[in-house]
């Protein structure tokens, strides 16, 4: 911990004038797939833009994962196994790390935290992010892929 709190740059918090409030239409969620009504119910998302280009650069989003970059940069490494409550974050957390990858739990995957991928990739920082009402059903096999 203390050999990488040395790497991890912390950048100021940004006031609310670096940012616009936007809002976005979105047509999914988990009320809506609770409902049988994925596709049919909408609502206005708000959502804080900054108004400053962000550094990160998107290189892979699919519906298993997203992959960033920030190129020529000597930050640590993150990898995230998640779910959605994770995807608000993802601008802000990508900022800090040279290679961003956040894997998508719940999107297929038979487990949560894929060993193997953990070793490829060798990150500085791994998180582990699920909402709070999926830890009652998932099970000690759904944890980690063998």
């Amino acid at each position: 911990f203390e050999r990488l709190i040395g790497r991890i740059e912390i950048k100021p918090p940004q006031t609310i004038g670096a940012y616009r409030l936007e809002y976005i239409s979105h047509t999914s969620g988990d009320l809506a797939r609770f409902l049988a009504r994925q596709g049919e119910l909408s609502e206005q998302v708000p959502t804080l833009s900054p108004i400053q280009p962000l550094q990160h650069v998107i290189l892979e989003q699919t519906r298993e994962r997203t992959i960033a970059e920030i190129s020529n940069s000597d930050l640590p490494r993150l990898l995230v196994f998640g779910d959605s409550f994770f995807n608000q974050l993802r601008p802000y957390i990508f900022e800090h790390f040279s290679h961003s990858q956040v894997v998508h739990w719940g999107r297929g995957r038979a487990c949560l935290v894929d060993l193997s991928l953990i070793d490829e990739l060798k990150p500085d920082v791994l998180i582990l992010e699920i909402v709070e009402r999926a830890l009652g059903i998932t099970t000690s096999q759904t944890w980690i892929c063998p």
